[in-house]
């Protein structure tokens, strides 16, 4: 086991071998905030960089980084790094998600999408970050909330309309499907009828029968066979 830093690369002192440590104790601070960092991140961070090299590793808070990538950009003129690149990403990417959700989605489904992309840049913050990201998320939320809260019953009623006409669709199509095998069973049914009424003219007779009695009587058909029944001895 090397008795070295593993993000400066020089010699630990002799408390830090004796308790394992792996990191000198400032190292493991934010480059930019000067705050500890969480080890998951430290681990990460170190993980990613070349173990062979001698140059100090930089640790740092996701969202510190990011900020001082973003002061970067208002100097002139400005390197362009993947570092950048990567920070444009995250934050197009999570605003995107979180400001244009899919209106052809359900909200649970959009709410499922935002998560799935929230998570990866959710999951780079340590607990103060979080808590801080927190507390801005629900100080925007809140003034989402005033700012709807003069039309909450139109959007409300908009968003049942959109559901209620998705329901119409799927029931339509569901009376549509049942109607179209119903046609297929009665075209099927008056298919072996006829070729029975070939097979036995005195069916086609009855059948004719049955059709002026219902028509002349205004009878069922119910009751148009029970009087042809009657009509021809027949005892039910």
């Amino acid at each position: 086991m090397t008795n070295n830093c593993q993000i400066c690369h020089q010699p630990l002192d002799q408390f830090e071998v004796e308790h394992n440590h792996k990191y000198h104790q400032d190292c493991k601070n934010c480059i930019y905030c000067n705050s500890a960092v969480h080890v998951d991140i430290i681990a990460k961070l170190v993980k990613e960089e070349d173990k062979q090299t001698d140059v100090k590793i930089l640790i740092y808070h996701q969202p510190c980084r990011d900020e001082k990538l973003k002061q970067e950009f208002k100097l002139k003129p400005v390197t362009i790094t993947q570092a950048h690149l990567d920070m444009l990403n995250r934050s197009h990417l999570f605003m995107n998600q979180v400001m244009h959700s899919s209106s052809d989605l359900s909200i649970e489904t959009n709410q499922e999408i935002c998560e799935r992309q929230v998570q990866p840049w959710f999951s780079e913050l340590d607990l103060e970050d979080k808590f801080r990201a927190l507390k801005n998320l629900e100080a925007i939320t809140a003034m989402m909330s005033i700012a709807l809260s003069k039309d909450k019953n139109s959007i409300k009623s908009r968003i049942e309309a959109k559901e209620i006409q998705k329901y119409k669709e799927a029931q339509e199509y569901r009376e549509q499907q049942k109607e179209k095998k119903e046609t297929r069973q009665v075209s099927a049914g008056q298919k072996i009828q006829r070729e029975n009424e070939r097979a036995n003219p005195e069916l086609k007779a009855d059948r004719k029968a049955i059709e002026q009695f219902m028509k002349l009587f205004k009878m069922s058909e119910t009751e148009a066979i029970a009087m042809l029944n009657k009509s021809k001895g027949v005892v039910n």
